[in-house]
């Protein structure tokens, strides 16, 4: 995968962060989402996708109910995050986009390129890291 580089850094700011943090986990603990895709032993596992009330979409793979491997998590607002999931959460490479801003993770720094070239990068607990 190639890397573009960018000389500006910023962080999303702690509220956006908690935001993020609590949409997605509020989602995957009620999972309120009409859910299409496979199915090992009863739970959810290999490609599929989810969409909850709010417009909240997922598409990509899943292991034991929950969002695993590579996919694709667009909010309703806008925001997308396109990359690499553990146990539900962002880690992994992968780039998250806003409306107007794109972030790259790499090396625990957070890259903003305002032209919406989105970048990719190495995710690792970033959002933990920042409330």
């Amino acid at each position: 995968m190639e890397m573009e580089k960018s000389e500006k850094t910023i962080k999303p700011t702690a509220l956006e962060s908690v935001s993020m943090i609590n949409s997605i986990e509020k989602a995957l603990k009620l999972d309120i989402a009409q859910y299409q895709g496979e199915y090992v032993d009863g739970k959810k596992k290999g490609g599929g996708g989810s969409q909850w009330a709010g417009g909240r979409i997922y598409e990509g793979e899943f292991k034991d109910n929950g969002i695993h491997g590579v996919g694709i998590y667009m909010w309703s607002d806008g925001r997308k995050y396109v990359g690499e999931w553990i146990h539900s959460k962002m880690e992994g490479a992968g780039a998250f986009t806003r409306m107007t801003e794109c972030y790259e993770k790499k090396h625990m720094l957070m890259i903003k390129n305002k032209s919406m070239e989105c970048l990719s990068g190495i995710w690792k607990k970033i959002w933990r890291r920042l409330i």
